[in-house]
């Protein structure tokens, strides 16, 4: 299993966190948690399926994903290569022309949203050779699709950036007046440009911030990790890891510190976001 970080320009860096290039070289699942991001996949060889409760349903080749509110699983059959761009959530709107709530918890073929111009970006994109000239080609119609929307991306992520910043620990009524804005104002705003409600939104966050402390200091206990992650206590823990995560987090710490190939993709995540270079990395 490799995973190819390539660079995200400087000019998109606002809305593209991370760019990368995965080989998976056989079957397998890939368990994902909750996440307040957006994720953009081309399937460059092979093929990948969701679990869902009504059974497999296809990936498609080219797709944008919003946020997700929920735990999901995906299967491969066979080797897969895949192109992958994590994408800050008000970059959904722009490069959708929907509100972002309305990719919350879907996943949508690119080919629907972007039109002629993103079939046109497809056929170039596979027929170049190797991940860089590929990436560059995805690069062109980002910039294409989030350039215009400057001003309104921005107004997202200045909501998502006082959010983020608090770690998930800040009440939405001290977030609103932090903004200078209603509670009213600060729901709606947040559901249009980012996909999910100001306390949906910091709740994953919450999760996330626990699980990278828990990736970078050891092995915690999990009285420390639930104080560290601004939770009430255990239970308060227990009961967001089992909604978000679909397991307990004495189970997820296990996962983090072993070798499980199952959550191998968003180990990788989180090892990046924590500072590792871009380049190779393999697990």
């Amino acid at each position: 299993m490799t995973s190819l970080a390539l660079p995200v320009p400087t000019d998109l860096r606002p809305w593209v966190l991370a760019l990368r290039v995965d080989d998976l070289p056989s079957a397998r699942f890939s368990h994902f948690p909750a996440r307040v991001e957006a994720g953009l996949s081309v399937l460059l060889h092979g093929s990948a399926w969701a679990v869902t409760p009504e059974g497999a349903q296809p990936i498609p080749p080219a797709s944008l994903s919003g946020a997700q509110t929920q735990p999901t699983v995906t299967v491969t059959r066979g080797p897969v290569t895949v192109l992958w761009a994590l994408l800050h959530p008000a970059a959904v709107a722009p490069l959708s022309a929907l509100p972002a709530a309305a990719l919350t918890d879907q996943t949508v073929p690119l080919e629907t949203l972007g039109g002629t111009l993103w079939v046109d970006t497809e056929a170039r994109l596979r027929a170049q050779c190797g991940p860089q000239a590929q990436v560059a080609v995805l690069v062109d119609w980002l910039r294409l699709r989030l350039q215009p929307a400057r001003s309104r991306v921005a107004a997202g992520r200045a909501l998502a950036m006082a959010t983020l910043a608090s770690d998930g620990q800040v009440g939405v009524r001290a977030l609103a007046e932090a903004l200078g804005c209603s509670e009213r104002q600060l729901e709606r705003c947040a559901i249009n440009e980012l996909g999910l409600s100001p306390r949906a939104f910091m709740r994953i966050r919450r999760f996330e911030t626990t699980l990278r402390h828990a990736l970078s200091r050891g092995e915690p206990t999990l009285a420390r990790l639930a104080a560290a992650g601004g939770y009430y206590d255990q239970a308060h823990m227990a009961r967001d890891f089992t909604s978000l995560a679909g397991e307990s987090p004495g189970r997820w710490l296990q996962r983090l510190h072993g070798d499980h190939p199952e959550h191998w993709a968003v180990l990788r995540n989180w090892r990046q976001a924590l500072g590792r270079p871009d380049g190779q990395i393999a697990d």
